[in-house]
């Protein structure tokens, strides 16, 4: 288990090239809102909580994979 938090910045740039209906995804998957989601990528935020990061982390790349037809 990878127990190394990301940086404002880096989490900045994990959700920078998401689309809205992955932020939307990520934010069912993770029960953080999407609103939450989306000031983080902005930069308005830009020092997320831990917890919060921990809630998401774990379904980044599900939701950045492209779909298997």
């Amino acid at each position: 288990m990878n127990t190394t938090i990301p940086n404002g910045d880096e989490v900045v740039a994990m959700l920078a090239p998401m689309t809205t209906a992955q932020l939307h995804e990520l934010a069912a998957l993770s029960d953080v809102p999407f609103h939450t989601l989306l000031k983080i990528r902005s930069g308005i935020t830009d020092n997320p909580r831990i917890d919060t990061v921990h809630k998401f982390l774990p379904h980044l790349k599900r939701v950045t994979q492209p779909a298997v037809a």
